[in-house]
């Protein structure tokens, strides 16, 4: 079974080696209903101009693994979350279609067949990873990460969909993910309206559709961001836009993108925040001011991109 691997790079010298190495060392032999299936693999990169040493160290794996390791080359510009993505989809051959952030570093040996193996099984139609805080993030990005990815496994659909979001604030992500190709093809990629949050509409159609998304919790990638208050702003700027355009797509989301879920959500990772300084013991009156600071920004950018405020 050929398994496709897409994963956008720009500027990423300092993760890019450690990403490939991680996924060239999965395993690649699984058993399912006593039938042994072996993986090939293909690793598609999508290189938006990159001016570090990124071209430099794809270069070097394509070299040794040129049956394996491809270079599709873009120019800055024309980057874009859903259609660079697409492009990869469209350009590779596997029955399984993997996106991967280029900063995810996959952590073991069976991160890929512990992605695929729903898919493989025909239990969903795509899965997606647990993410694992990387060191010297945000208290409150940290917070979010371990309980949105939480250790349990679950799988979405229909009639539980809500109750999940509610829980978790996603209810997929492209920063390890898999799909089944012919699923993919058929509700038409992702939408190219949007330039992030990509993600969570695609989930949308899925399930809209009736299709199954597998949350992995064995698969798991070393992923965060340590934003800047500048880069912050810009990102839930984005983010607004992105969940209003959701909003306006899907009747049903409404109800969980509105106001009140947004600060609720929000309210629940300052107090879990708060626990975990208690927990390790750190100083309460130096990280609880940054706290609430952090999370205003991201609030506030959040509704006046959604054009709510």
């Amino acid at each position: 079974m050929q398994i496709s691997i897409v994963i956008p790079t720009y500027n990423v010298e300092k993760h890019i080696e450690k990403v490939l190495t991680s996924i060239l060392n999965q395993e690649r032999e699984i058993t399912i209903n006593h039938s042994t299936i072996n993986f090939q693999l293909e690793i598609i990169t999508i290189d938006s101009s990159s001016t570090d040493s990124t071209l430099k160290i794809l270069k070097q794996f394509n070299s040794q693994y040129p049956k394996i390791v491809k270079i599709i080359k873009i120019p800055k510009k024309e980057f874009h979350h859903s259609k660079t993505r697409n492009l990869g989809a469209k350009l590779s051959r596997g029955q399984i279609i993997i996106f991967l952030n280029a900063d995810a570093v996959p952590v073991g040996k069976s991160w890929l067949i512990n992605l695929v193996k729903k898919i493989i099984s025909s239990e969903v139609a795509a899965t997606f990873s647990r993410q694992i805080p990387p060191k010297n993030i945000p208290l409150p990005e940290y917070v979010f990460l371990l309980h949105t990815y939480s250790p349990v496994s679950a799988t979405i659909h229909r009639g539980n969909w809500q109750t999940f979001f509610s829980e978790r604030h996603i209810l997929f992500s492209t920063v390890s993910c898999a799909v089944k190709r012919e699923v993919f093809e058929l509700v038409g990629g992702f939408d190219e309206e949007l330039d992030i949050c990509e993600d969570q509409e695609f989930a949308f159609r899925l399930i809209n559709n009736g299709f199954k998304i597998a949350y992995c919790a064995e698969s798991r990638v070393i992923h965060g961001h340590n934003l800047e208050i500048p880069d912050l702003i810009r990102r839930y700027l984005k983010f607004g836009r992105a969940y209003a355009y959701i909003i306006r797509k899907y009747k049903v989301a409404r109800e969980k993108f509105d106001i009140t879920y947004y600060f609720k959500s929000q309210k629940n990772i300052v107090l879990n925040s708060i626990k975990l300084l208690k927990l390790k013991k750190l100083p309460l009156t130096k990280n609880i001011p940054y706290i609430f600071v952090y999370n205003i920004f991201k609030s506030i950018s959040y509704l006046i991109g959604s054009k709510i405020l």
